[in-house]
Formats: C-alpha cells, structure tokens, sequence
C-alpha cells in the first residue's frame, strides 16, 4: 500500500510524520541548521498509520486518530510532551472494526470539532457508521440515529463539504472500494449558528496555501475560544474536505482576530471579520519599502544568471517567470537580506523566449 506524507508544524518546531499501513510509522523533527532527525513517535503507534488531524479540543495543537483492522486510536496531542491515547476516556469508541475512514469537521457550527467514522468492515458491510458530536468539555456524544448512521455499503471514503454553500457542512461518503456500488450525500439542515469560510491565494507560499494555519479567535456562548485548522491536501483515506478552512462560529457575532501563518513564515492578521461569508485571504505582509529591481544579466553554460537589489530586509520577495506576460511560474521565494543577490534559471534553454518579475507579496 501507498506511503503517506504528512508534514504537520506542530507550532514552533515543524516534523514529518510517514504512516505507513501494515508497516512500522517513522517521525523526523525539524533541526535548526535545516535538516532533520528521526525522532521516536512520543506516544504515537509504531504499527497503525495516523493521518487524521484536528484539533477537536480548541487548545491549538493537531490531535490525530490512529486506525488498524485490530482497533481505534485517539490521540490527545499534548504539545512538548508528545501524545496519550484518550479515546476510551472520550467516549469514542467504534462499533466495528474500520481502516482508513474517519474525517473531522463542525457539522453544526458551535466552534468544536466533531467527528465521523465510517465503517469499512468486509466481513460485516451493514455495520453502522459512527458520528460522534463534541460535547465541548473535551467528551464526545455518540448520535446512533439518522441515515448517515445506517445506511449500508462499503463506505470507503468520507468527506465533510459544503456542496451548497449554505455555510453548513454536508456528507459526502464514496461507497464500494472496487465493487460497484451508489455513493451517499447527506445535505446538512443546519441551525442558527453562524460560519466562517476561508480560502487562501498564497504568493510567497504555495498558491493553495497547504500547511497554512489558519486561526479564529471568537467569542462563543460567552466565552473566547480559538480555532485552528490546517490547510491540508490529506485529510482521510481516498478523502479530501477540501483546501479551505471551515469555522463553526455558533452565536458569534464576527471573529475578532482571523490569523493566517503562511507556509512561507508571513504572517497576517485580519480583525473583525464579518460572519457568514466565504472571504478569500490573498498572501500579504504589507510591504511599502522599495521594489526589488533587476541590475544585470549574465548568459552561461549553466543558464541564465541575474543579478538584483533585493527589498528591504526581511521581507519575503518571489521571482516569476513567463513565456507570454500572461500565464507566470513561481522560480524561487526567498527572505530579503536588503542587498544584492542573483539567480540562475537553469531552465531557460527549454523557452524560445522568456520574461521574469520580482515581487514582494
């Protein structure tokens, strides 16, 4: 079976995470000269793969399920002192044995996690799924009526989206894993909770903006509580809820601080974001310094090399290239240093003609 990647920043130090099914899982944490170095999983299983990231608890950190034909795994991520298996103390327990199937998304917009469960048994391909509500003190309610509950097939493949775009998260479940069969979509109903939508433009980043964080600081029932969603291209098995951050708002009037920490290390804040909306974050770090500007170019074996002025340090600057002044391609993204700097396109042999731009985002 296919070797899954998953990078996840957990806060200031970043680790790869390699979740291997049916082999050991390996973890590398980030060194400060660049590299990295294997790490033991801090509580997380050598053998089941782990790839289903959320923070259901609000405290800022990724919690992770873990999932094996033997068993179901919870993992409370605990920050510097690695990870502890809550799922018994939680509530969360499933009903048969499942590989590869569950999905975390606020389906009723009160602020808090919940989570979906789908049940893949071939022995047993009636057993019902699991929907488990966040009771919002760090429990979960188990729901054992409605059809997303009962209805039956291989479930193979679950997802939380807003086909709609009512603001509410609907079901989506891709039904067979080889064998013929109707997939399910469940249309969410909704209450009067409000929701925030929020995809990324990035420039410096990638242009999804993956491995973004993205944080919603709001005032719910009373009380402040902050949200945290990755932008991730990984979120289940055969799965994806796509690449935007989805927030439960519950009686909240706007969020009062909307943070976005760009893969790139930008950081932007926006305050007193109006609810109900689906509001689109271009990457900015509000730069109004000098623009960086081209001072020479040099044609060689190697390809073609040109010097520069970088921006004022240190801002995170990009260079782009064209073959139309139309359609560009991101060459490079570096942190400024304020003085003079070049870059060799290696490529530019391929391309009768070609056209470069430096921007600062």
């Amino acid at each position: 079976m296919t070797n899954v990647i998953h990078a996840v920043h957990l806060r200031i130090h970043p680790q790869i995470l390699l979740s291997r099914p049916y082999y050991t899982n390996f973890t590398w944490r980030y060194q400060a000269d660049g590299t990295f170095v294997s790490t033991t999983q801090n509580g997380l299983p050598a053998g089941d793969p782990w790839r289903y990231w959320g923070d259901y608890d609000n405290d800022g950190w990724l919690d992770v399920i873990a999932e094996g034909w033997d068993g179901f795994a919870l993992f409370r991520n605990l920050g510097a002192g690695g990870f502890t298996n809550l799922a018994a103390a939680l509530n969360v327990t499933t009903p048969s044995a499942t590989w590869f199937n569950s999905i975390w998304g606020d389906y009723d917009n009160d602020g808090w996690l919940d989570l979906f469960v789908a049940a893949e048994d071939i022995s047993q391909p009636n057993a019902p799924n699991g929907l488990f509500h966040n009771n919002r003190d760090g429990t979960f309610t188990q729901i054992l009526t409605g059809s997303p509950i009962y209805d039956s097939g291989r479930r193979c493949a679950p997802s939380w989206t807003d086909y709609n775009n009512d603001g509410f998260l609907d079901l989506f479940i891709a039904v067979g894993n080889a064998v013929p069969e109707r997939n399910l979509l469940y249309r969410n109903n909704g209450n009067t909770n409000h929701w925030l939508k929020v995809k990324l433009d990035g420039r410096a980043s990638n242009r999804s903006g993956i491995h973004a964080r993205v944080r919603a600081q709001a005032t719910i029932n009373g009380q402040p509580i902050s949200q945290m969603r990755e932008i991730s291209c990984e979120n289940a098995y055969a799965g994806q809820n796509g690449l935007l951050a989805h927030f439960g708002l519950g009686d909240a009037t706007n969020v009062t601080t909307l943070r976005i920490e760009w893969p790139s290390g930008i950081v932007q804040e926006l305050q007193n974001v109006t609810n109900n909306q689906s509001l689109t974050v271009v990457e900015s770090q509000g730069y109004g310094g000098a623009a960086p500007q081209f001072s020479g170019v040099t044609n060689s074996a190697g390809g073609l090399q040109m010097s520069f002025t970088e921006p004022a340090a240190p801002a995170r600057y990009i260079m782009e290239a064209s073959t139309d002044l139309v359609s560009w391609i991101k060459l490079m993204a570096r942190t400024s240093a304020g003085g003079p700097a070049s870059f060799t396109d290696t490529g530019t042999t391929n391309y009768p003609m070609r056209f470069y731009r430096l921007l600062v985002p």
